[in-house]
């Protein structure tokens, strides 16, 4: 089995796990965790830069690898001159810059064909698949603390 670990919707994160956990569990077969960062990357077959609205002025970035929440000035810098795969809410701020932006929220991508195939590589190349191991990428803490 394979599925979206996040960054995303911390609600909608944990139920994708749990329910990928379970049913490997269940069925007694393997379980890879592919990061959404890693899946927007490659929609237009390359491993492009993507940053994806964090909220509290921060986007998610990712170059080659999760760089975590950073803040929306520093993306500005990282950005400049490049491709960059974005979320409506950050598309004007980045198009603004002049860069070459696109919105995967604007297109119909086939994220999941490509989750899979990464983690067809992510098998091929030996990671462990072990339902217990797997948990949900948080790179920021969720809107509500408890005291």
């Amino acid at each position: 089995i394979a599925t979206d670990i996040g960054p995303g919707s911390f609600t909608g994160i944990r139920a994708c796990t749990t329910v990928a956990r379970m049913l490997a569990q269940q069925l007694n077969i393997g379980l890879i965790g592919v990061s959404s960062l890693e899946i927007l990357s490659r929609i237009l077959g390359g491993n492009d830069l993507v940053a994806l609205d964090a909220r509290k002025n921060k986007a998610y970035f990712y170059d080659k690898e999760i760089k975590g929440a950073i803040e929306l000035e520093d993306v500005d810098r990282l950005i400049k001159g490049k491709k960059v795969i974005t979320d409506d809410s950050l598309y004007l701020r980045f198009n603004e810059l002049g860069d070459e932006v696109i919105s995967y929220q604007q297109n119909d991508y086939q994220l999941g064909e490509i989750l899979t195939k990464i983690a067809e590589e992510k098998l091929k190349s030996g990671i462990d698949t072990d339902w217990r191991k797997l948990k949900p990428l948080y790179i920021q803490p969720p809107p509500v603390f408890k005291k």
